[in-house]
């Protein structure tokens, strides 16, 4: 969708280029949301951990957690500027040209590049507040709380995803779209497999997943 979609046309005489590239300039608004949904499920899933990793003392795994984190926030990046997101190898590049990126990107870093689990924290909770001012901007649901805080009754910072999640599915009025079970997303969303994603057979068997 994104080559499909992007660069310069040179040449479409029976301007059927034209036509396809505007029906496929972003995804419906009700699959938009429910990808949403999906990342704000994600990050909802892991964010207590990078502090419950590196409270016991695995900053290693704290690390890890933060990166798969910092990946996921700039997935929602994109989803909330409605742009298509390209594969790894250029993603980063691609973040780059995004209206969040100059706040974001020395957040993301600085939570990258931290050498303890509170300093990565911090970090990532300034990222979910600023993707939370992003998600009210746009107006979608009910302005939502953008302060983090801790993690029930543990002394992690969260920004809560789910509640995002939740508030973008009542959102969500496609009959076919709001029978949908799970929020696992689109299938790139729920698999990064290259040999999955470039395999429209494997793709259509997937299919199941979403009934």
């Amino acid at each position: 969708l994104l080559e499909l979609t992007s660069g310069e046309v040179y040449y479409d005489d029976l301007g059927q280029l034209s036509k396809a590239r505007e029906r496929l300039r972003y995804y419906p608004r009700d699959v938009w949301l429910y990808m949403m949904a999906a990342q704000w499920t994600r990050i909802s899933q892991e964010e207590a951990f990078v502090g419950r990793a590196g409270h016991v003392g695995d900053e290693l795994g704290s690390q890890i957690v933060a990166a798969r984190l910092v990946r996921e926030i700039i997935k929602l990046s994109f989803l909330l500027e409605q742009t298509y997101a390209p594969y790894s190898k250029w993603l980063g590049t691609a973040f780059s040209k995004l209206k969040i990126a100059k706040p974001l990107t020395p957040i993301l870093r600085r939570a990258l590049l931290a050498r303890t689990w509170k300093t990565r924290e911090k970090w990532l909770s300034q990222a979910y507040s600023l993707m939370a001012h992003r998600h009210n901007a746009l107006n979608i649901t009910e302005p939502l709380s953008t302060e983090v805080s801790d993690y029930y009754s543990r002394p992690y910072s969260v920004i809560f995803g789910e509640r995002f999640a939740n508030a973008i599915k009542q959102a969500i009025k496609d009959p076919a779209v709001k029978k949908i079970e799970i929020d696992i997303g689109s299938i790139d969303q729920f698999t990064d497999s290259t040999d999955v994603i470039e395999d429209l057979a494997l793709i259509k068997k997937l299919r199941a997943a979403y009934r």
